[in-house]
């Protein structure tokens, strides 16, 4: 199974230009963690339609506190761009130039709210492995519509996990599918796939790209710090 990754135009100016003038890609960070916008959680944020970015935390000490963004804001627009998806977000504020200031549009109690803020550099701690994700696919199989994400040093803070714990974060379960109605939820740590152990997006992807259709599995996951096992039945 071969998967290809398109990469605009412009994220390879600004990756050039920074290997030029730095030595090394450094990212523009905004300080937020988001998730896609179902249709559900559209209706209840006050849109019409599933298109923006849901902000599900604001890291402290981050561009993001500083401007005054909130968990439950829905960005809409950045520096004048629409933003339709996390990905579009992702993409954009990676490639914002270090020290900018840009205007952020989000909704907010289901009014327009816009509010400035300094794009910094990526934290290192953040940076390693942040942007690394995957998605189970293969239709109708356990983890088809799971996305998972690497599980950093700051994100195992976040989680209150012991240190050296391994495996990847759940970032999102499509509505509907085999692991949303197992109960497998955003921010579940999955650390087995079939008795075999999940260390990274890496193992993630490999072990979940061998399941087979309507194949069941057992996996583990780590959820408010207790571990539990759970069978994904396609």
């Amino acid at each position: 199974m071969g998967i290809g990754f398109a990469v605009p135009s412009n994220m390879t100016r600004t990756v050039m230009d920074s290997l030029i003038k730095r030595g090394k890609v450094v990212r523009g960070w905004l300080g937020v963690s988001i998730q896609e916008l179902t249709t559900d959680l559209a209706k209840q944020f006050g849109l019409t339609d599933a298109k923006g970015a849901l902000v599900s935390e604001v890291l402290p000490d981050s561009p993001a506190s500083a401007a005054g963004l909130q968990s439950g804001d829905v960005i809409t627009g950045f520096n004048g761009k629409k933003i339709d998806s996390t990905s579009t977000l992702r993409n954009t504020v990676a490639a914002t130039s270090i020290g900018s200031k840009v205007k952020v549009e989000v909704l907010r109690d289901k009014k327009t709210v816009v509010v400035e803020a300094k794009i910094t550099e990526q934290p290192k701690e953040i940076a390693e492995g942040s942007d690394e994700s995957v998605t189970g696919d293969g239709k109708n199989t356990a983890l088809a519509g799971v996305e998972a994400r690497s599980l950093t040093p700051d994100v195992a803070r976040q989680l209150d996990l012991p240190s050296g714990t391994s495996g990847v974060v759940v970032a999102n379960v499509l509505p509907g599918s085999a692991a949303e109605q197992a109960g497998l939820q955003s921010g579940d740590v999955i650390t087995e796939i079939g008795k075999q152990p999940v260390r990274n997006v890496a193992d993630f992807k490999r072990l979940a790209g061998k399941l087979k259709a309507k194949e069941s599995v057992l996996i583990k996951i780590i959820r408010n710090g207790g571990r539990i096992f759970i069978v994904i039945k396609p």
